[in-house]
């Protein structure tokens, strides 16, 4: 069954009850849905959500998952209080920012630049990759940010020569092996069949 009337779904991530946890970009929301059911369950809402022309992406709740009872997400780019940030939100309290954020959020002294997607790393704390900064991030559950993986521009050839692209980490899954396995999308010129699956083991 189709779940309808969302604004911007972008993360997605299943539950052990074997329900879904939506984050909504431009909503401000995270939702839990049951497939099946049509009326999803709002577990955070008014949360941070910036819609922006209609050639721009929004920016808001990219991604959120649930760990040792608290629900946990990120809010990507866009220069305002409340953006660029790792929350964890506990059942009943406002949600706290654990990465540093300072309060105009105009130089974040998190480093954190447009945060897309959220996986809980194995060994403890987080992994969000950031798509501003190229690069994955660990984070750990105090907040403290370290480097994981920092992507390098790669050159291409295309048939008018030689391009310098930028390697953009998005979605992100661990697979069975262990290994977190990071999609990417190509910078500009964006030459069409040159993104690649990134394995990090």
């Amino acid at each position: 069954a189709a779940l309808g009337d969302l604004d911007s779904p972008r993360g997605l991530t299943s539950l052990e009850d074997g329900s879904l946890l939506v984050a909504e970009v431009a909503g401000g929301r995270v939702l839990k849905w049951f497939p099946g059911k049509q009326k999803p369950q709002i577990i955070l809402d008014n949360l941070p959500a910036t819609r922006k022309g209609p050639e721009q992406s929004p920016s808001g709740v990219a991604a959120a998952l649930v760990h040792a009872g608290a629900t946990y997400f990120i809010v990507g780019e866009y220069r305002a209080k409340g953006y660029r940030e790792l929350y964890r939100a506990l059942p009943g309290e406002l949600p706290i920012g654990i990465t540093g954020q300072d309060l105009m959020a105009v130089r974040p002294p998190n480093r954190l630049t447009n945060p897309f997607d959220l996986v809980l790393a194995p060994a403890g704390g987080f992994f969000v990759s950031d798509s501003g900064r190229d690069a994955v991030w660990h984070i750990a559950e105090d907040g403290m940010i370290s480097d994981y993986a920092l992507f390098d521009a790669r050159e291409i050839r295309l048939t008018d020569g030689l391009a310098v692209v930028a390697v953009v980490p998005t979605g992100m899954t661990l697979g069975p092996d262990g290994a977190l396995y990071v999609a990417s999308l190509t910078g500009y010129p964006f030459p069409p069949g040159r993104a690649y699956v990134y394995r990090l083991a």
